[in-house]
């Protein structure tokens, strides 16, 4: 096989036309790095036929789904060439979207969300905190949008890949955790990995195409190091002259392994590789530490101890020593590596958990194989089209208003064609000749409609029905007249049951994301600040973040369907009002947890009432009319009942600043 660093990958540069540089002092070329792409095409190159499949997929997805290869008297073609070469177009009837449609309406009616515990319980206020700060980086990063574009990936391939990171947001100025979706096409990782946790990976990464003012940005510290990174780079562009000609074109049409389809960018591949090597384990009972060090740390060590001695002897006190426990350890080791061998940048895992960067779910890894759920529709779908076509077919070879016109009945003086052109006509007379025994033209129509063709789509529709799971009742179809509503609404519960295994699934790929994230928070939030986030579900307190809280205690994020939703808001605020109106909550508790539109400025005006009171002042009419008003609002004073309840609060509202 030829090795990666004897191919030359990188053609003559646009700018400059010269070929990009092989030797660098600040990125220098080594063999480790042509080591780490070979298994790094290795692993890429395992996943063809995950790849392949998904490409497939996708085009059924989108509607293309005439494009299998078929072979023709020796001669390979689209399917849907070889239907167009017998003069019919490639009629489809897309019925596997739908459903899809309908499971991420589902996810957005009511998605997962993640709660932070704490493992000690007296730590559940600086768990709140967190739950706050998680809430707050999923909505930095448009958390909701991107969860629901990896879900329609996740059902339209079987697989869902997340890269998370601590990187500089120019929008808000600072920087903050982020996580970003990665296409299967330029994601790699160890091809032998079979268990469904990723718990077996060793070897992971993902290629990355950028422009060259990002690559300098990124790892340029000098003047001369971006001029080294230009001639790395000789190829890439300060302008992407080849934008038009590649845009809207599916992934799979433009990665390859070694270089981009648009040349006008930069090809670096960022590895992740676990690497074991001998470590110190160091504990000082002096300050109780406990503490990794390198191998080469050990002579310090032993100096330090031998000071300690010699102190113990001269001042005949005992000195503790540190002790040494040599330990072979492996640990993710990350590296940024250009197709030409240049190392940009090595380093050991920066993060808090330990772990390399990538949330990675396949579905549903059995005997470690991957298929989605548009792959089980397929065939259905193939079905359906060939039905439509074989009826099209038959529709244009059936006779429609043929006549027949014996020859003896036509006349000197009115031919076949002044026939055919007057039979169309209305009130048309022809003259024709008729002997004894002799029938009259006659007009022929045959049956276009086959018996079984239409029965044979409706069962293929059943079955594609049956298949994705999504039912009628799921979809919210008009049922039947005589169906009861429990029933109705009792098998849309059970519909769900049938995608709740992908849905469940899924959201053990979100809580992997939000556990590393929340790890990344609690490694690099370290000043004080005031987290803004809407919603009244946590407390003031819970807003203000202290790094000295969390620092010591050790979290778990557990994962549920979100109940900020406006089934749940509407019921909270009737069993708000329903203990308001028995006196068991008063009226600052109530607009405080109510989702009202105007509870919150009829809570202020409230909170500036009780001010006045206490103060002695009498409270203006401007304010107790919008106290008024607001309360009318909440009740409606249309009915005797909505303005005594109106009184009522009003009473409460005056009852609770007397007893304060």
């Amino acid at each position: 096989m030829k090795r990666i660093k004897d191919m030359n990958v990188v053609p003559m540069g646009i700018r400059s036309g010269r070929p990009a540089v092989t030797t660098s002092r600040s990125f220098p070329r080594s063999d480790g790095a042509f080591e780490l792409l070979e298994h790094a095409a290795q692993c890429h190159e395992s996943l063809y036929k995950l790849r392949r499949n998904v490409r497939r997929a996708r085009r059924y997805y989108r509607g293309d789904q005439w494009s299998d290869i078929v072979v023709v008297n020796g001669k390979s073609m689209t399917e849907a060439e070889y239907i167009q070469s017998q003069g019919k177009p490639a009629l489809k009837q897309n019925l596997i979207r739908p459903p899809l449609r309908n499971i991420l309406g589902q996810f957005r009616k009511a998605p997962y969300k993640s709660v932070v515990v704490s493992v000690n319980r007296d730590d559940q206020a600086a768990s709140e905190m967190m739950s706050v700060a998680l809430e707050s980086t999923n909505e930095m990063n448009h958390g909701k949008e991107r969860d629901v574009r990896k879900l329609e990936e996740f059902l339209v391939e079987g697989t869902a890949i997340y890269h998370t990171s601590y990187t500089y947001n120019r929008k808000r100025k600072k920087s903050i955790p982020t996580f970003k979706g990665i296409e299967l096409e330029r994601f790699f990782q160890t091809p032998s990995a079979n268990d469904i946790c990723g718990e077996d990976v060793d070897f992971i990464g993902h290629i990355v195409d950028c422009r060259i003012e990002e690559v300098i940005e990124s790892y340029a510290k000098t003047k001369s190091e971006e001029k080294e990174l230009e001639d790395i780079f000789a190829t890439a562009a300060r302008r992407d002259y080849w934008g038009e000609q590649v845009k809207g074109k599916s992934a799979d049409s433009i990665v390859s392994f070694l270089t981009p389809a648009n040349p006008t960018l930069c090809r670096i591949f960022h590895i992740w590789r676990l690497e074991g090597s001998w470590k110190l384990y160091v504990h000082d009972s002096l300050d109780g530490s406990y503490e990794i060090y390198d191998m080469s740390e050990l002579k310090t060590i032993k100096a330090e101890n031998a000071e300690r001695m010699a102190m113990a002897a001269s001042q005949g006190v005992e000195v503790p020593l540190i002790s040494v426990e040599k330990k072979y350890v492996r640990e993710w080791m990350c590296y940024h590596v250009t197709a030409n061998g240049h190392c940009l940048f090595k380093s050991s895992n920066p993060y808090a958990h330990n772990s390399h960067p990538y949330i990675v779910k396949f579905y549903p890894m059995l005997n470690n194989e991957v298929w989605s759920l548009v792959d089980d529709m397929i065939d259905q779908q193939r079905m359906i089209n060939r039905m439509v076509i074989l009826q099209d077919f038959i529709i244009s070879a059936s006779a429609k208003g043929v006549l027949l016109v014996p020859e003896d009945c036509i006349t000197d003086d009115f031919t076949l064609e002044d026939i055919a052109e007057e039979w169309t006509k209305y009130n048309s007379v022809i003259k024709i000749k008729l002997k004894p025994g002799m029938k009259p033209p006659e007009q022929i129509a045959a049956k276009a409609m086959p018996v079984g063709i239409n029965d044979m789509i409706n069962l293929q529709m059943k079955l594609l029905s049956d298949i994705g799971g999504v039912h009628d009742a799921m979809q919210g179809k008009t049922a039947a007249s005589n169906t009861p509503a429990g029933l109705y609404q009792q098998e849309a519960m059970n519909a769900q049951m049938n995608i709740i295994d992908y849905l469940e699934s899924y959201a053990s790929f979100l809580q992997e994301r939000d556990y590393k994230i929340l790890q990344l928070i609690k490694q690099y939030y370290t000043e004080k600040q005031y987290i803004a986030l809407t919603g009244k579900a946590y407390s003031k307190e819970a807003h203000q973040w202290d790094p000295e809280k969390i620092r010591n205690i050790e979290f778990e994020n557990r994962i549920s369907r979100s109940t900020d939703t406006a089934t749940m808001r509407l019921y909270m605020d009737d069993t708000l009002k329903f203990l308001l109106e028995r006196n068991l909550i008063g009226v600052e508790m109530f607009l405080e947890h109510s989702s009202l539109p105007f509870a919150d400025k009829l809570l202020q005006t409230i909170q500036r009432q009780r001010e006045q009171l206490s103060q002695g002042q009498i409270p203006d009419d401007a304010s107790m009319q919008a106290l008024q008003q607001g309360i009318q609002q909440n009740i409606p004073a249309s009915t005797p009942e909505g303005l005594q309840n109106a009184r009522n609060l009003y009473n409460l509202a005056r009852g609770g600043y007397n007893a304060a």
